[in-house]
């Protein structure tokens, strides 16, 4: 084939090539990188080649390090998932408000009551609409209680909530607890 043809393929295959970038077509890194050496630096500009590869690497780390978490967790190193959860935390990712209740969890487990009230409370600020607020709360119950704080079922407006305080509340001396009820 002459140099003609040769030149027209290659333009042909890098204009497949960016238009499938720009459908969102699945790619191996390396094709991006070989389309890349072919493209002239306008060409390149008008194509941010890493930017989807640069967040599927985010959510994979991220990933890793909620699944370490987690594994921490399991194995009862309780120090090892906080520093996981922190690492995730600071990812400001998508598992952002799973990790602040299981880092909270985790430093309950510590005896660090307080780092984890704390960290409830930033549940609360960051993402007051997440589906782990419910369970920060029922933790929060947990842990105030183990504190020999006196928590009020009247305050609380889910009724597995009223029902865990009305709980803790019978573990407490009934001098305490009767004129709460």
């Amino acid at each position: 084939m002459n140099s003609t043809g040769n030149r027209s393929r290659r333009i042909a295959f890098r204009a497949a090539a960016a238009f499938a970038l720009l459908l969102g077509a699945p790619r191996p890194a390396h094709s991006a990188a070989r389309i890349a050496r072919g493209m002239n630096a306008s060409m390149l500009s008008a194509f941010p080649f890493s930017t989807a590869d640069d967040g599927d690497e985010k959510d994979e780390r991220e990933q890793e390090l909620y699944e370490g978490g987690t594994d921490a967790i399991d194995e009862s190193h309780w120090q090892q998932a906080v520093e996981k959860f922190d690492q995730v935390i600071q990812m400001h990712g998508k598992r952002a408000d799973a990790a602040l209740y299981w880092k909270a969890w985790a430093q309950n487990k510590l005896g660090k009551r307080q780092d984890a009230l704390a960290t409830l409370g930033e549940l609360k600020r960051t993402a007051p609409q997440s589906r782990w607020m419910n369970d920060g709360k029922a933790l929060e119950i947990e842990i105030r209680q183990a504190s020999n704080q006196s928590i009020s079922p009247e305050a609380q407006s889910d009724c597995e909530l009223k029902l865990l305080a009305i709980n803790g509340l019978q573990q407490m001396d009934p001098e305490r607890a009767v004129p709460m009820l």
